[in-house]
């Protein structure tokens, strides 16, 4: 197990009571009915046929969907006739790292982007198509560079999206959302909690990484309605605690935003308040100690520590010094934490955007 040396130790003055701790896909994985083969499907002159399909989607959600679960559904036609542009991003992912035709992921790296800006421009949205803008902020497209990553502009497409249909009070139908002949009446509590926490995750990592002001403080409760009473790590496991993590991280930046407005640096004082916050977390969900929970913890703990290299010029030298090379270990935590990973489980074959941004 790799140390935390930027951590202050837990307390052991109580067993914690011993909770299952769901695993990577035990919680995540849509249930239903076993589905037909697919039906063959086509993008402009590229043709896949049934096999292909059920083969991109199976190795999507294997491989892929444990990481980000908001799209509770795995019968490729019901997604289809939902949004295609969900259809074909999941494609998309798969055929990345597993393309069976060589030719099929240049294909819709060309092609993909006119159809969801198409899909788009056209309100209101369905959650099908809010989850297809967060699925290509997970994993998108590699032509991307820092100054037209699109990812800052779908998050908040699907912002505004997921209020319309009132997806941030954790509740999938609704008589006061959507009125007439746009209500959308077949989203479940499950669709939307699951939607809603994913566009909070994302908003907020997008905006960590392109340095944009934190988003508004969306990380409400409506999103417990998918834990049954329980905390979100102990009831959706990674993807509940990765959620904690980033309401942690908006609070962090909301935090630094403020100070820095206000003078030329950032007091460490403040840091290690915030710091203290975070092992004070850390001891709630203490149970969650996988390698990618760790991982998930370093970090946030490596965001906030690099508030330490902008520090007031009245900083004493040698604190400096001493909280670079704690921001230093903890980057080498999460390397080590990262490799460790990749030779268990590919990790850095298969993880997010978010985790090369780190």
């Amino acid at each position: 197990r790799v140390s935390l040396p930027a951590l202050s130790p837990v307390p052991h003055s109580r067993t914690a009571e011993q909770v299952p701790t769901p695993t990577l896909t035990s919680h995540t994985t849509p249930t239903g009915p076993p589905r037909h083969p697919a039906q063959p499907r086509a993008l402009g002159s590229k043709v896949l046929s049934s096999e292909d399909i059920d083969f991109y989607f199976d190795t999507y959600f294997e491989h892929f969907h444990p990481y980000f679960p908001i799209v509770r559904s795995q019968d490729p036609d019901k997604l289809y006739k939902l949004s295609p542009i969900l259809f074909w991003t999941i494609i998309a992912v798969s055929s990345r790292r597993y393309a069976k035709d060589p030719g099929l992921f240049q294909f819709l790296v060309e092609n993909l982007p006119k159809e969801v800006w198409n899909a788009v421009s056209n309100p209101p949205i369905s959650i099908s198509t809010i989850n297809a803008l967060l699925v290509l902020c997970t994993w998108p497209l590699p032509t991307i560079r820092f100054l037209n990553d699109p990812s800052a502009s779908y998050v908040a497409i699907a912002q505004n999206a997921a209020l319309l249909l009132g997806l941030h009070t954790g509740r999938g139908t609704h008589p006061e959302f959507c009125i007439g002949p746009n209500r959308q009446t077949d989203i479940t509590d499950e669709e939307a909690c699951f939607a809603w926490m994913g566009y909070n995750i994302q908003a907020q990592r997008v905006a960590s990484s392109n340095g944009l002001p934190p988003p508004a403080g969306f990380f409400n409760e409506a999103v417990n309605r998918a834990a049954g009473g329980r905390s979100l790590p102990d009831a959706l496991g990674y993807f509940g605690l990765l959620y904690e993590m980033q309401k942690f991280s908006n609070r962090l930046n909301r935090t630094m935003f403020s100070v820095a407005e206000e003078g030329e640096g950032v007091s460490d004082s403040v840091i290690q308040l915030l710091e203290d916050e975070l092992n004070k977390l850390r001891q709630l969900q203490s149970r969650h100690n996988t390698d990618l929970d760790l991982f998930t913890i370093l970090a946030v703990q490596f965001e906030l520590q690099s508030y330490y290299f902008i520090p007031l010029s009245t900083a004493d030298k040698s604190t400096f010094r001493h909280n670079v090379n704690r921001a230093y270990s903890t980057a080498q935590a999460i390397i080590n934490l990262a490799l460790r990973l990749e030779s268990s489980q590919r990790f850095l074959y298969h993880a997010p955007q978010h985790v090369f941004r780190t």
